[in-house]
């Protein structure tokens, strides 16, 4: 699910032959277009950086930052320090759309019509790129298919399972 899915990926991209089934849920790693709400964010992120760089705003520029990335959801860049955070920007900079051709095993692709964080149009480059794949798109899902409908979610692993 998600950064496991980008995990995933690579594994099975290096280690094809290991590997009789792939499941990816909502996966990470295709890098998109930026839409244009990325990259107001963006900038609004680069001016925060120069507004509160001033000397009498540093005190202050933790905690706006903190509060800017719990706004958008991003709490695991916020917990994170140093070279953490710079870990996880150059994680997400990495596109895994290279490494999708080389994936041999059969791969069953679920994703929520409803993800706002990994857009559903990502599973169609998902599912294009890998040969062996069958594309499930579970209806009025987001992101978490194993939060919002597990019942649903397990049934169409299981399935995909057992069909040898």
């Amino acid at each position: 699910h998600s950064f496991g899915g980008r995990v995933a990926v690579k594994f099975a991209s290096e280690f094809s032959e290991k590997i009789e089934k792939l499941i990816l849920v909502d996966a990470a790693g295709i890098k998109m277009k930026p839409s244009l709400k990325t990259v107001a964010i963006k900038m609004a992120a680069e001016a925060g950086k120069v507004i509160f760089d001033r000397i009498y705003l540093r005190v202050i520029k933790d905690w706006f930052r903190n509060l800017f990335y719990f706004l958008l959801r991003n709490r695991d860049y916020v917990k994170a320090q140093g070279v953490m955070q710079e870990t996880i920007k150059n994680i997400l900079e990495e596109d895994v759309s290279p490494l999708l051709e080389k994936i041999q095993s059969e791969t069953l692709i679920i994703w929520g019509d409803q993800d706002k964080l990994v857009p559903v149009k990502v599973a169609y480059k998902f599912d294009k790129g890998i040969k062996n794949s069958k594309l499930e798109i579970m209806k009025g899902i987001g992101h978490s298919p194993h939060l919002e409908n597990p019942n649903k979610l397990s049934e169409i692993i299981l399935n995909f399972i057992k069909n040898r």
